[in-house]
């Protein structure tokens, strides 16, 4: 009962404060409204939240992945399913006591700083495609985050009762694994960074994340519960060797030539680290993991192999050398411009936009010196104009449209599948491939056979 006051509490704070708007505030809401649904419409129209927020639980927790992925089909069908979902956490036996632990159980009604990152503000609920991703998005993760701590809660309460400080070092883990950092400085200006950034709590939560196993010993918490958040990580780990190698296997035995069998990066000074390389597409399996971990090894000291990057040539190159040279401050610059939310983004695009024309083809780059054609997808020839129609466009789309261009139809197929499910998949160009078939023909023409 106190829950639901609450509830209708925040609704009715909600509504007399949008009708006491002063103009300004209306404009400011407006804008904040806008940019807040730019968001929600660029991940919709899939079911990310199992690989992209959700990844690390996945991995380490197939089963409890499975009973989340039904309750998100559900959600996704009806609004009334999300409402019983949500009430069966909160009714169940734990449920307080999760909450109180400081387990992230989100809602699209509540305060926004109490909303998925991805489908936060009012407007994004009125349109039914971005509407229907956000309750799916949401049960997803509630459910998972919510029966991985009954589980973890259950097997330490075998040795005796689970104390309240304890749940609470099980929750702050979970949020952290889920994609969802609820360090206070954070949660404080968690509203307001929305706005700047795509999603400040998912990327702080990336590197909590990685930290956590270096912190773990120091923590102030009892041998059982660091020994259960140390079988998390092992569970994880183990799972994403054992996903990654059925994922190289899958793509290599797709591939109609040899241009399209699978490859990994090793190094983590390199963009490619641990995604799986096809051709000129790369997934990226570790759920966010991959950028701290890039940004981490290139940024050490010296000493310890960092201040260099490796590109796409395998070659190593120094920080401070060559034409614009990469710094460590320029690096973490661009890393913070990776980060923006779109609105932001498009801005920042727009001012340090540069043209060039070579070989008759006018192109530009975008900030990881992509080349960007200025003819085709996803630019028209006016940067302003096709930066702002693409702030309302699935992510999902272009990776699917990219996907099938570059790859032949079963790989295409597959890696569409996995971007719809949450994997990063990015397309560098389309390259025309000979098939087998055809790489034969053309050999057997060559040695006069036929």
């Amino acid at each position: 009962r106190l829950e639901d006051t609450k509830r209708e509490f925040w609704e009715l704070a909600a509504k007399y404060h949008l009708e006491n708007l002063s103009p300004m505030g209306k404009v400011f809401d407006r804008l904040r409204e806008t940019a807040h649904l730019s968001r929600a419409a660029m991940t919709s129209i899939d079911l990310s939240a199992v690989f992209r927020q959700g990844g690390v639980a996945v991995l380490g927790h197939p089963k409890l992945a499975a009973e989340a992925s039904k309750a998100m089909m559900k959600a996704l069908a009806s609004k009334q399913a999300e409402f019983e979902l949500a009430e069966a956490i909160r009714n169940d036996p734990l449920g307080q006591f999760a909450m109180a632990a400081g387990l992230s159980i989100t809602a699209d009604d509540g305060e926004i700083t109490h909303q998925e990152e991805a489908y936060m503000g009012r407007w994004a609920k009125r349109i039914p495609g971005v509407a229907a991703s956000g309750r799916a998005y949401t049960t997803f993760l509630n459910n998972i985050r919510f029966n991985l701590f009954k589980l973890m809660v259950d097997n330490l309460g075998k040795t005796g009762k689970v104390t309240h400080e304890e749940a609470k070092v099980i929750a702050s883990f979970i949020n952290a694994a889920t994609g969802r950092s609820d360090l206070k400085a954070l949660n404080k200006a968690a509203a307001s960074a929305n706005l700047l950034f795509f999603a400040p709590r998912y990327v702080v939560s990336r590197f909590q994340y990685l930290a956590t196993p270096f912190m773990l010993p120091f923590m102030n918490t009892t041998g059982r519960v660091k020994k259960a958040i140390a079988m998390e990580y092992a569970r994880t780990f183990g799972g994403w060797a054992v996903w990654t190698g059925i994922l190289m296997a899958s793509m290599w035995m797709m591939a109609d030539d040899d241009d399209e069998e699978p490859t990994l990066e090793t190094d983590p000074r390199s963009a490619d680290f641990m995604k799986v390389k096809v051709g000129d597409t790369r997934i990226d399996t570790m759920s966010g993991l991959q950028q701290a971990i890039v940004i981490t090894s290139r940024m050490a000291p010296d000493f310890m192999g960092g201040g260099r990057t490796k590109g796409a040539d395998g070659k190593l190159r120094e920080f401070g050398r060559g034409y614009k040279p990469t710094t460590r401050l320029t690096l973490a610059a661009r890393f913070a411009r990776t980060k923006l939310a779109p609105v932001p983004g498009a801005i920042a695009t727009v001012w340090a936009a540069q043209e060039h024309e070579k070989g008759g083809e006018k192109f530009m780059t975008n900030v990881v010196g992509e080349k960007m054609t200025m003819t085709g997808w996803p630019f028209t020839g006016d940067l302003g104009e096709d930066l702002a129609s693409g702030l309302f466009v699935p992510l999902s789309v272009g990776e699917v449209i990219e996907t099938m261009k570059s790859r032949n139809i079963k790989q295409g197929t597959a890696i569409s599948i996995l971007a719809l499910l949450g994997h990063g998949v990015q397309t560098y160009g389309q390259k025309k491939k000979k098939s087998k078939k055809t790489k034969l023909k053309s050999l057997t023409k060559q040695k006069g056979i036929f």
